[in-house]
């Protein structure tokens, strides 16, 4: 288990690229369900048209025939034969207008030659226009005969019999034209029913999405939302499991990064504290012991004035006092770097403002500025943190920045304390540049805090940082 509530930056990249290029290659459920349901829609009905095409065709060919052979037989009934008396003309034309009047035939007289033609009578109940797409589509193989007229020993002419599928194919568009509109209506309904479940689905999944990306962003009580649908209500009920098990995750982890954080404190104090009193006395003793030889020292000078070895013997004293006094401020600086602050010694500000103040020294020409509420407090672990945010992002400003001014502001803002450090040094992008261990220190000291530490930015031609400490 990591202590550490982030992901490294290289795999957070890796992850970022990987779903960048999982992404490009995704579609939308509304979308895949829209497309199929067009699809399928598309595909039935072209099915059903075909057959319900390929089925009339058949019909259209059998009724043509049927009427076809029909008014065949009933001419080679009802045609006089060549050696009648009766007027077998006259006979022929009563015989082709009652064949003509039938469905599906047409029967035209032919003189001798071909000319005059006797046009046939018109097909009642063909009103109706139909495309010439569909009569072509259903149009059967023309079927024509002829039967001769003679009378002994003249040939007259012709009776020519010919198919006409005309009224059956305007009776069969007449049927289409109220199928396909159903079925072109079918479908849409099909492809709307298909949208709206789609719609459905979406939102709850969209639901879903929602409540996870808040969780993703660190919001780990927000929950999934339950729904009638059981496939819909099993998938909410995972995420909330998870929610549930990332949230008992995270208070173990910041519970160990807690007590790591006061292990690591307490450590620090007590090594303060073995220095102060064990080194501190023996660096006391070790400088009051060097002061005595310098008093010899000058004493000897006066009784034997101008000896070598009483000159050696001061400057190495001298040498021991110089590096007494540095070995002290060491240990001190050392000591105040373990722990530094006795907790009620001092206010929040005034320790701020000491702290900046010993920056001085160092700084230069930089300008320092302070500006610290004095009514600000914190437990003395939330005071500790703040106190090395600032004196780490002061130091960073001055090692690396080469600011003009360095600003240290804080203050209480809600059931929050805002400590920010805002330099005017170092332009260009802060973001691109990786973070440093003080960075990191402040990060993991924040996460175990429950605070709010954002790293360095640009703003207004200041690189600012800040840390944002609950107060309990």
């Amino acid at each position: 288990m990591t202590l550490s509530g982030d992901m490294p930056a290289h795999l957070t990249g890796a992850a970022a690229s990987a779903e960048a290029d999982i992404g490009r290659r995704r579609i939308s459920l509304r979308a895949l369900i829209l497309a199929v349901s067009l699809l399928v829609s598309v595909s039935l009905c072209a099915a059903v048209a075909s057959i319900l095409v390929f089925n009339a065709r058949l019909a259209v060919d059998d009724e043509i025939r049927s009427a076809f052979e029909f008014a065949r037989a009933s001419i080679t009934a009802g045609l006089p034969n060549r050696f009648a008396d009766a007027n077998i003309m006259s006979r022929a034309h009563t015989l082709a207008s009652e064949i003509d009047a039938r469905r599906h035939v047409a029967v035209t007289i032919v003189p001798i030659g071909g000319q005059n033609q006797t046009p046939s009578a018109p097909i009642a109940g063909n009103d109706k226009p139909v495309p010439a797409w569909f009569a072509a589509l259903m149009e059967p193989e023309q079927l024509i005969d002829r039967f001769p007229i003679t009378q002994y020993p003249n040939v007259l002419g012709s009776l020519r019999l010919v198919s006409d599928p005309t009224d059956e194919i305007a009776e069969v568009w007449e049927d289409f034209s109220i199928i396909l509109p159903v079925l072109l209506a079918t479908g849409l309904a099909f492809v709307a029913m298909s949208a709206f479940i789609g719609q459905i689905l979406g939102r709850r999944l969209s639901s879903v999405l929602v409540a996870m990306s808040e969780m993703r962003c660190g919001r780990l009580e927000v929950r999934a939302p339950d729904d009638r649908l059981a496939e819909f209500s099993a998938l909410a009920a995972g995420v909330n499991d998870l929610a549930v098990h990332l949230q008992r995750e995270q208070a173990e982890n910041s519970l160990l990064q807690t007590r790591l954080l006061s292990l690591c404190e307490n450590e620090r104090a007590r090594i303060a504290h073995d220095l102060h009193d064990e080194m501190g006395p023996e660096l006391f003793a070790l400088n009051a012991a060097a002061g005595q030889a310098r008093k010899s020292v000058a004493v000897l000078r006066e009784m034997r004035p101008g000896v070598a070895e009483t000159e050696v013997l001061g400057d190495a004293v001298q040498a021991i006092l110089r590096h007494t006094a540095e070995i002290q401020r060491s240990a001190r600086a050392a000591i105040n770097d373990l722990r530094p602050m006795i907790a009620g010694a001092a206010s929040l500000s005034e320790l701020i403002e000491e702290l900046v103040a010993g920056f001085g020294e160092t700084a230069g020409e930089t300008r320092l500025i302070v500006r610290a509420d004095p009514a600000v407090h914190a437990d003395e672990m939330g005071e500790i943190s703040i106190y090395r945010f600032v004196r780490e992002s002061v130091l960073n400003a001055l090692r690396h920045g080469n600011p003009d001014l360095v600003e240290v502001a804080l203050w209480r803002e809600g059931n929050m304390i805002v400590a920010r450090v805002a330099d005017s040094g170092r332009s260009g992008d802060i973001a691109a540049l990786a973070p440093g261990f003080g960075q990191l220190g402040m990060r993991d000291r924040a996460l175990a805090l429950g605070a709010l530490y954002k790293p360095p930015w640009r703003e207004n031609g200041h690189t600012v940082t800040e840390l944002r400490v609950p107060v309990r």
